[in-house]
């Protein structure tokens, strides 16, 4: 995602759009236009320019600018579009344009790049652009649960259809077809082609929201040779979390791709014959993340050389596997609808040294330099009442400082995650988080874990930490 210096217009580049495994695109606002005559069109924002004009995707990226309507007061909405300039023609090439339903902002989708862009408001026959639809995220969920049979939100058998699998990515992804010589009984199953040398061998498999909470338990029949790579990819409020099928592990920490490993499936069989998958993709997520409505389900095989760096695999051009009876269900012991309790432990209204359930709150340090306060400030959120203020100084070696808070003879079992809003004084502070049990057994994690950043926001933030996280020591139950 490119965003110009006045933060009007933004280039979104989807992951896997360009051949590279690196290249730098930029888009900025310039004060001269190309001299082309605009044919009675007008102006309706900065005009911007974009490195490298020509570049060539692989699929839709979206360029989103704001436009203004106060200039003359007689421009309508719909008059507004995106025009880029042609270098052969030496004119303003009108592109397909769409306004945005809650902002003054208008998109186009392309897969070449101008050397400049710009809103404009045109009379002309056939120009302008077309006005969002108000469809939200929860409407479509909303249809999916409506649809679902019996315990299956869905259940690929191929035998007449292939449900929402299809290509991904044009001639870098993968080609899927019904295939009825793949099985011993003659049914048919779902082929999945390599149709080039690397290429990201992706294939969408499921395309409509979920929620993986109603509906966790993902299993399929498979057939794979032991030289085709490939995983599946969640993605989640906007972040990919991989689950590793038969591609070989990444090194994702620090990498800033995207992309979060929550696990393997396990007892994965690669020799060409029929095998069966199946895994809890709710337990898996949140393992690393509170989020648990999935937008998307894809198979792709995606390499991460280094910082940044997203590439295609190097799987062989054919490369071919089979997948059979693709479902996604209920875990029938969770009844349908059910709701995890949600607890205050505290909101600091009361600004004193108790929390909301009666447990004393207190600060820490190592004995040595680390040093910490603790302070009540009113009006610092959007919400009302007070919030926690810590003031500390861990900058030596060694060093530790922290504020805890008690929670008396409380079985967290029941519970999910924990979720807090967090805004730091810089830019460069991380924070550790950690549950501690009756038998002093104690669990830590880094709040940057939960988040797509390096460090903790500087605005108020809310952060969801599943209580998954922390099992590897502290018993929740004490």
């Amino acid at each position: 995602m490119v965003k110009s210096g006045d933060g009007k217009a933004l280039l979104d580049v989807p992951e896997q759009s360009i051949r590279d495994s690196f290249r730098l695109i930029s888009i900025q606002p310039v004060e001269s236009a190309p001299q082309a005559d605009l044919e009675g069109r007008q102006l309706a924002s900065a005009v911007y320019t974009v490195r490298e004009p020509g570049e060539r995707f692989t699929k839709q990226a979206r360029l989103t600018i704001d436009y203004d309507l106060k200039a003359d007061g007689r421009r309508r909405p719909e008059q507004l579009a995106i025009y880029g300039y042609n270098s052969d023609t030496d004119s303003w090439d009108h592109l397909p344009s769409t306004r945005s339903a809650d902002r003054h902002a208008i998109h186009t989708d392309m897969t070449t790049l101008h050397a400049y862009y710009a809103v404009m408001a045109s009379t002309l026959p056939g120009e302008g652009s077309v006005a969002a639809a108000e469809q939200g995220s929860a409407d479509r969920l909303l249809k999916v649960s409506a649809t679902a049979n019996d315990n299956y939100l869905l259940k690929n058998t191929f035998e007449q259809e292939i449900g929402q699998w299809s290509n991904r990515d044009g001639d870098v992804g993968a080609e899927v077809a019904l295939d009825d010589q793949a099985t011993i009984d003659g049914s048919k199953a779902l082929r999945i082609t390599n149709t080039h040398l690397g290429g990201n061998f992706a294939v969408n498999a499921v395309t409509t929201p979920f929620d993986a909470r109603e509906y966790p338990l993902v299993q399929f029949d498979y057939r794979i040779p032991n030289d085709v790579r490939t995983n599946l990819l969640v993605k989640v409020a906007g972040r990919w979390y991989e689950v590793g099928f038969t591609d070989d592990p990444k090194k994702l920490k620090d990498k800033r791709v995207n992309i979060t490993p929550i696990g393997n499936i396990r007892g994965i069989i690669a020799d060409d014959h029929w095998h069966t998958a199946r895994f809890n993709l709710y337990d898996m997520l949140r393992s690393r993340t509170g989020n648990i409505q999935v937008e998307e389900i894809i198979f792709a095989d995606w390499d991460v050389p280094g910082y940044m760096k997203l590439q295609f695999g190097t799987n062989r051009a054919g490369a071919t596997y089979y997948i059979d009876n693709f479902s996604i269900s209920r875990d029938v012991t969770m009844p349908p609808g059910f709701k995890q309790p949600t607890l205050l432990v505290d909101d600091f209204d009361a600004q004193k040294p108790v929390n909301r359930l009666g447990g004393r709150t207190s600060i820490f340090t190592d004995g040595k330099s680390g040093t910490i306060a603790a302070d009540y400030t009113a009006g610092e959120s959007s919400e009302k009442g007070a919030v926690l203020s810590l003031a500390y100084d861990v900058s030596s070696s060694g060093a530790f400082a922290g504020y805890q808070t008690y929670l008396p003879r409380l079985d967290l079992r029941e519970f999910q995650s924990l979720s807090l809003m967090v805004k730091a004084g810089d830019d460069t502070q991380e924070v550790m988080l950690g549950v501690r049990d009756r038998s002093g057994t104690e669990s830590k994690v880094n709040l940057t874990w939960f988040l797509e950043g390096d460090y903790i926001p500087t605005q108020w933030t809310r952060i969801n930490v599943p209580l998954f996280a922390f099992s590897s020591a502290a018993s929740h139950g004490k």
